[in-house]
């Protein structure tokens, strides 16, 4: 007799659909099996004279549960459920848009046309104060801070691109700004300045150069390549320092995840192995190609790669090679590079 009085209840997430009235609420509640006649459902609602304000996105409803309990517990906030979205290191925009859609959270390509076009994002960035110096980024790949969010299923494109350039004003912003306190100080440069042939004049303006540091954006857009070529963390500001050699030196970046990139934009599959005719592609993104850095970050970084941009490793490597293990081969000269190369391809 004991065994026959216990209830058995469970929790069961149901998904109400957006703007759905009484109609589609019973409908969503009669395909999760919450209810058996939808109809039934509807008639019972309108003899109770109930207006009942329904939330839509996933909700978590208690069973077993009458009528009065369900319209109790379907307008209750609380029992709306969040979905988990993880957006790894290193994504770019095309692949965080592929994974929202898997989600069913937005329609394909969507994402990547609000985060490419100005005029939608831009109203977002001037919200935030703190990230007035991205007014004019051309899109945002590179700001879509990497981190677990929290959000309801029908979160708008708006709301999700607010909360995650927040987080990275909240998260990556404070790198920068302690970066910018490093610096060493005008009076400083000027101790060490010694007059050349090119004069004060030149010296002035390799002072207020090194006071003012490296952009941000710069450094992000060298933080989203490294991002992607890193795979042993301790490798990430010596891969920092062999581009900034490269670029300093007025040599071509030649960075595969510049292509891989480039290839991704033109709507080409993603390659493991980049071939040389690959490297012909036409883009600006395509640093074989074209001297200095991309139009724009490539990729959304994570902190350690933003740090090791801002402060790369001393060296006067110029080139590098994966070993296959994660790991690199860094050279200084071309010949050194193409005997590792050799080497590595040889195994």
């Amino acid at each position: 007799m004991l065994l026959l009085s216990v209830s058995f209840s469970e929790d069961r997430t149901v998904l109400i659909p957006r703007g759905a009235g009484v109609a589609g609420v019973a409908n969503a509640l009669k395909k999760a099996q919450v209810i058996h006649s939808s109809w039934l459902f509807r008639i019972r609602l309108k003899l109770s004279g109930a207006h009942p304000r329904f939330y839509s996105g996933l909700i978590r409803l208690s069973l077993p549960a009458n009528n009065a309990s369900l319209l109790q517990q379907l307008q209750d906030p609380t029992r709306l459920t969040y979905e988990k979205l993880t957006i790894p290191e290193g994504f770019n925009t095309i692949q965080i848009d592929a994974l929202l859609s898997e989600k069913g959270m937005i329609t394909p390509d969507s994402f990547i046309e609000f985060c490419s076009d100005p005029t939608l994002f831009r109203p977002i960035l001037e919200k935030i104060p703190s990230l007035s110096a991205f007014i004019e980024v051309s899109k945002l790949e590179g700001l879509l801070y990497p981190d677990t969010y929290h959000v309801e299923y029908y979160t708008s494109i708006p709301e999700l691109v607010q909360l995650i350039l927040t987080n990275f004003a909240n998260k990556a912003l404070p790198l920068y700004e302690q970066y910018i306190k490093t610096l060493p100080t005008q009076k400083h440069w000027e101790k060490r300045a010694k007059k050349t042939r090119r004069g004060l004049r030149y010296q002035r303006i390799l002072i207020t150069e090194k006071t003012k540091g490296v952009p941000f954006y710069q450094a992000l857009k060298i933080a989203s390549i490294v991002e992607n070529e890193a795979k042993v963390a301790t490798e990430r500001p010596l891969i920092a320092s062999v581009y900034l050699n490269r670029i300093n030196k007025k040599m071509a970046m030649g960075s595969d995840p510049t292509v891989q990139y480039a290839r991704e934009l033109a709507g080409l599959p993603h390659k493991e192995s980049l071939f040389f005719k690959d490297l012909e592609i036409i883009s600006s993104y395509n640093t074989y190609k074209h001297s200095g850095l991309p139009p724009t970050p490539i990729s959304n970084p994570g902190l350690d790669s933003i740090r090791a941009a801002l402060h790369p490793a001393t060296s006067s490597y110029l080139y590098f090679v994966a070993k296959g293990d994660g790991g690199h081969h860094f050279s200084l000269t071309a010949a050194e590079h193409i005997a590792w190369s050799n080497k590595v391809h040889a195994k």
